[in-house]
């Protein structure tokens, strides 16, 4: 195939001639490209001088006419519905319906449509409209940025994909981060009755007294805030 959508067959650049090439122009109607015959030439997709142009061009034209207006596959009411699930229930990257779909429609060898359909998640994450990597379909409580589920090289806590950086994303329950950096391992210091957490001074609550020491040590006790990681996995 030829372009961004990879165009192939006899029928799809028979379109893009009547509409967009030589025969457009032939039939006095207007055309973009009138000096290209895409029936005897459809590499000038590739080696045209304006090909960077040209396999964009000729990509939204492929996928109006031939993945929008398909007459075979209801393509806007199952974006429709699509959308609508995820808006209602948040659950994108559980819903491969349309993706699988344009997949059907675009065809392709086996590592393209993976390749697509990577491509496509991604974008969504890329709107945050995934915020979280989950395998549950309960609120995630705990999320860490990572590679994958399994890599606990760094475990920092996220609240979205948004909040990691590089190919990270953020992963809800990862296993090797809660062992490692269980959900209550950030202390919070809470200092004793009579300390003074500005010096090593004490005040004697039963005179009033203040007693003055030097450096005197903080009697500490420690309680934990939960908290999430970032990470690959």
């Amino acid at each position: 195939g030829r372009g961004v959508l990879q165009i192939r067959g006899v029928c799809a650049y028979g379109k893009l001639n009547h509409w967009l090439g030589a025969k457009a122009a032939a039939d006095g109607r207007p055309s973009i490209y009138p000096d290209i015959d895409f029936c005897r030439n459809p590499g000038a997709i590739c080696s045209d001088k304006r090909s960077n142009e040209l396999r964009w061009v000729t990509g939204m034209f492929h996928w109006v006419q031939t993945v929008q207006r398909s007459r075979e596959h209801d393509y806007f009411p199952t974006l429709k519905r699509f959308v609508d699930t995820g808006v209602d229930t948040g659950r994108y990257a559980k819903d491969p319906s349309f993706i699988d779909m344009l997949n059907t429609m675009l065809g392709g060898r086996e590592n393209e449509v993976s390749m697509r359909t990577k491509v496509f998640f991604d974008a969504l994450r890329a709107f945050n409209l995934i915020k979280v990597e989950t395998n549950t379909t309960g609120t995630p409580t705990v999320t860490y940025c990572g590679l994958g589920w399994n890599d606990g090289s760094r475990c920092t806590p996220c609240e979205t994909n948004m909040d990691c950086t590089g190919l990270e994303l953020c992963y809800s329950d990862m296993k090797v981060c809660t062992i490692t950096n269980p959900p209550s391992a950030m202390p919070v210091s809470t200092p004793a009755e009579n300390d003074n957490v500005f010096g090593g001074n004490t005040t004697d609550n039963s005179t009033g007294a203040l007693n003055v020491t030097v450096d005197a040590p903080l009697e500490m006790t420690m309680s934990y805030a939960s908290a999430n990681y970032c990470g690959e996995t």
